[in-house]
């Protein structure tokens, strides 16, 4: 699409393309794994790539200048950005890549991969999080009000509060 700039869409075909990975798709979709190493994470890049390629997931990986090298040597496609901080190239990404009608599973470069995670997915919504909640009302969030009698006839105000949700691991359905 023209969305994704050229050099993450040439990298998002060479996964989406490849012909030993699963295609999965959530709400009919194509969808991808996607990670971001900074210095300092190439083991932890290099253990999330084996257990990617090893369960067939299509996986992506934003890596600093200085991991370049070793995400070279990797069973997975990666995209060096232009500048040490990705977590600016992460979230570039990811509205490039739903704008351009691919979902995306993000999973910080830490998290383990013990099953292909795209069938846990409900694709039902624009957004999918996991919590680091064991309640339910925590996890699910719940509803809080407010009346505020200054307010006038704006005096009443409901918000949805999940305090728990986890910025490390979520799905973007494109829309």
């Amino acid at each position: 699409s023209s969305t994704v700039p050229a050099e993450l869409g040439a990298a998002l075909r060479a996964v989406l393309d490849a012909p030993e990975l699963e295609k999965p798709a959530v709400g009919g979709r194509r969808a991808v794994v996607l990670t971001a190493a900074a210095a300092g994470e190439e083991e932890q890049l290099r253990a999330f790539a084996a257990t990617a390629a090893a369960l067939r997931v299509p996986a992506l990986a934003l890596v600093a200048p200085a991991v370049a090298a070793t995400a070279a040597e990797l069973p997975i496609v990666s995209v060096a950005v232009g500048a040490p901080n990705v977590a600016v190239a992460k979230w570039r990404a990811i509205g490039a890549l739903v704008g351009g009608g691919v979902g995306v599973l993000f999973a910080e470069v830490g998290a383990v991969l013990a099953a292909p995670p795209f069938a846990a997915l409900h694709g039902d919504s624009d957004f999918e999080a996991a919590t680091t909640a064991w309640e339910t009302e925590d996890a699910w969030g719940h509803v809080m009000g407010s009346d505020d009698p200054s307010m006038g006839w704006s005096r009443y105000c409901e918000s949805m509060r999940i305090a728990r949700l986890h910025p490390g691991l979520f799905y973007a359905h494109p829309t």
